[in-house]
This record gives structure tokens, sequence and C-alpha cells, in this order.
């Protein structure tokens, strides 16, 4: 079940790096902001707490918590640092190159019509 944890962490992790991909690619106010934070941390509580009772017999531990924790540790000071590195580069080049991507596109577009 420790090792499961972990997973889970790391999967927690790699989900909420996502959520956060999305609100930088996305602009969202406060309230959805809010709304999707209470959302992840509703379906992972019924995700953990599902597995907690598949794997564990339903017994609360430490070490799960424990085990949740280093995974999501694990996965931001490893994998996440880079994915977040290089998501934030591309993005900014997507940014600083917005119009010349967007008349390639509009060039491409006029060139395909039949």
């Amino acid at each position: 079940m420790f090792f499961i944890s972990i997973l889970l962490g790391a999967t927690m992790g790699i989900s909420y790096d996502f959520l956060r991909i999305l609100r930088r690619v996305i602009g969202h106010s406060n309230f959805f902001i809010s709304l999707e934070d209470i959302l992840f941390w509703i379906i992972w509580a019924l995700i953990v707490i599902d597995n907690i009772h598949i794997y564990n017999s339903g017994e609360l531990r430490g070490y799960v918590f424990l085990g949740l924790g280093l995974g999501c540790l694990i996965y931001i000071y490893t994998i996440g640092w880079v994915l977040w590195k290089c998501v934030s580069h591309i993005l900014r080049f997507a940014r600083k190159h917005h119009q010349n991507i967007k008349k390639s596109l509009k060039n491409v577009d006029k060139k395909s019509k039949i």
C-alpha cells in the first residue's frame, strides 16, 4: 500500500500540473480557479479513499499519507520540475511568436482550400 500511495501521490502531482498548464493557456477568474481546485480535491479524495478500500481493507494508516506526500514530492522535484520548465518555454515562445504562428496558419488554410 505504501508503494501504491507513492504512485498515487506522483499521479496527483502530474494531474495538478496539467491543471496548472490549462490555467496558463486559458485565463481563469478566481471563481473558476477555486471551483477547479475544489473539484480536483474531491475527485482525488475519492480516488485515494477507493484505493485505501481496495488495497488496505479501508484502514487508514499514517504510511498511506506519508506515501502520498512522498510521491508528490518526488514527482515535483524530478519530472515535474523538468516538465514545468519545458511547458513554460513552449508557452513563452508561443506568446512571443503568436502573430507569426497565426499568420502562418492562415496561409496554410488558404492554400489547402479546394
